[in-house]
């Protein structure tokens, strides 16, 4: 290269990063990631009018015939002969009903489907996002946009103070009082309206299809526990109560009348609902669907983020993409620049992205909190057989007992609605599962994860010690077996009780992580908003409701700077 080449050349790349410093960037925000977390920035940005791209690894799962079992897997499909696609991301076998371990493996194409099983297996990896191996537990996470919104139960309930100073102890974790403050002062409440969760309504409940909801109520009063009295405080931690869901209520009653095709008065929950009664976030009303709806915001599907990387110059990120069909099959790799990148790809999806990239020295001055206080929430579960005959279990969710009586080990038991495949009536050991309740329960457990990076093998590892949430099984299983509980308990042993969970938290921990509004510590423009910055469960609570209302409450604070194009992100502490 002779030196007026390399002048030009120099001339150019000044040019380039003199540009880049004014601002031109593909798109002043990113947000990576299309569950709660993420529909909530995308919402507070799209409405601060700050182009945003949302890049989500997933299919759009769009309900456009509510008549006819057209978008989601359901039961009949995952169990008959080849499985169905949808239901599982990049697998091959097929997930989503805990009843499926009793008969199963289920044969499933590979493909980009609703649901992805991480484990210690590396079968389970086969995206072009970093690797992971999960030690000690199986974990269960969605994959389209709308994130958990598809596939989870929709339970919407505040924690109580005593169970937030379970999970964060104040002594251990000041920050989270003041933390619990605006969410009490304002931001659980935004959430629930803007999410519009509601009991299931009394005509609803009193159908034929609800009998399970009824069936659970009934015995936890039997068991002596109260209904919940907002204004009686004693019941608040010792109680019965119908879960508030994010549902669409009169479009479950369009299902009983037969206008819409019969997804959740029958319990199909967890690939979806094919009715559009559940109220996903990328649906119109949902955080996403406004977000977009602002003109400001677009969405990307199936574009799976694989790495991260930041000019301290120019102060613009790189997030590295790479974009297939709804088979996995490579369209195109590239990059999008922006100067504020928002990661909500979920616990371990955000996690893992960030431990790899300071790791590798693509982001070296995250610190050492990235990667820890990971949990998993306690996720535990047991059966009960509650009817000699077929028990019919509407969804999205149902009723849950609070029981506090233990303060240093509270816990929610709650009855989801689990369908049984058909071949359980060929099978004399399966056909009472016909008439059994699934019970889940979380609390707080003992132990916390964390995360590493494996550099050999370019792996992230979570290690979670199996028996880290051994207080909840034992503290649930006295509960479930107390004779005063109707019913025939069904206990899982320990291994397998606690061996999955569906609330994957922490990793990024709000206050150590990052500052008391979601800023990475050690760069400018890098937040995370997702379930990844809980410091620990979600406080005896379901998380969607909590993480909704934590995004919502570092959103505020941040999405007006953006908007301004003054933000003062210098990552200190916020007093």
């Amino acid at each position: 290269m002779t030196a007026a080449t390399a002048a030009l050349s120099l001339l150019a790349s000044t040019d380039l990063r003199a540009a880049e410093s004014c601002g031109a960037v593909d798109y002043p925000a990113i947000v990576v990631g299309s569950g709660y977390g993420g529909s909530v920035a995308a919402f507070y940005l799209g409405n601060a009018r700050v182009k945003t791209l949302v890049l989500e690894r997933g299919r759009d799962w769009t309900v456009r015939d509510p008549t006819k079992d057209a978008t989601f897997a359901t039961l009949e499909t995952v169990t008959a002969p080849g499985g169905d696609v949808r239901s599982t991301w990049m697998n091959t076998k097929c997930i989503g009903n805990t009843y499926l371990s009793f008969g199963g493996p289920f044969p499933c194409p590979v493909g980009a489907g609703i649901l992805e099983e991480m484990d210690d297996s590396p079968e389970t990896h086969r995206d072009a996002s970093p690797a992971l191996k999960v030690n000690g537990v199986k974990l269960r996470v969605a994959a389209g946009v709308g994130g958990g919104s598809l596939v989870n139960g929709g339970v919407a309930f505040a924690p109580t103070k005593q169970g937030w100073d379970a999970a964060f102890p104040p002594n251990e974790l000041p920050l989270m009082q003041q933390v619990w403050a605006d969410l009490k002062a304002r931001y659980f409440r935004n959430a629930t309206i803007r999410l519009g969760a509601s009991p299931t309504p009394s005509d609803i409940l009193a159908t034929e299809y609800y009998r399970g909801t009824r069936t659970f109520a009934a015995f936890a009063a039997a068991a002596g526990y109260p209904e919940e009295n907002p204004a009686d405080p004693a019941t608040w931690t010792f109680n019965h109560a119908n879960m508030p869901t994010i549902a669409d209520w009169n479009k479950v009653r369009d299902e009983i009348a037969g206008r819409r095709v019969a997804s959740m008065i029958r319990g199909e929950v967890y690939w979806g609902s094919n009715s559009g009664a559940k109220k996903s976030l990328e649906q119109p009303d949902g955080y996403l669907g406004r977000a977009v709806s602002t003109g400001h915001v677009t969405v990307k599907p199936l574009h799976t983020v694989t790495g991260i990387t930041y000019d301290p110059h120019t102060r613009i990120y790189k997030v590295a993409v790479t974009h297939t069909d709804e088979s996995y099959h490579v369209l195109s790799t590239r990059s999008f620049t922006t100067r504020h990148v928002f990661m909500a790809a979920g616990s371990v999806g955000s996690t893992k992205l960030l431990v790899r990239a300071r790791d590798t020295g693509a982001l070296p001055n995250l610190n050492a909190h990235v990667g820890t206080r990971w949990t998993t929430n306690g996720d535990m579960a047991h059966f009960r057989i509650v009817s000699s005959t077929f028990l019919p279990q509407g969804g999205p969710a149902g009723e849950k007992i609070t029981d506090f009586r233990d303060p240093s080990n509270p816990v929610i038991i709650e009855a989801p609605p689990l369908r049984a495949p058909a071949f359980f009536a060929s099978d004399p050991n399966l056909q009472p599962f016909f008439g059994a309740l699934l019970n889940i329960a979380f609390g707080v457990p003992t132990a916390k994860g964390t995360f590493r990076y494996d550099a050999p093998n370019d792996t992230v590892v979570l290690d979670w010690p199996p028996d880290g949430a051994a207080n909840i099984y034992q503290r649930v299983t006295s509960i479930l077996t107390d004779p005063a509980f109707p019913g025939t308990p069904v206990i899982v042993p320990q291994a397998r009780s606690q061996g999955s969970s569906f609330h994957p938290l922490g990793g990024v921990p709000l206050g150590l992580a990052t500052d008391a509004h979601c800023r990475l510590r050690g760069y400018r423009g890098l937040y995370a908003v997702d379930g990844a910055i809980l410091p620990g469960p979600s406080a005896v609570a379901n998380p969607s409701l909590l993480i909704s209302a934590l995004a919502e409450r570092c959103m505020a604070h941040l999405a007006p700077k953006i908007a301004e194009d003054n933000d003062d992100d210098d990552n200190d502490d916020d007093k």
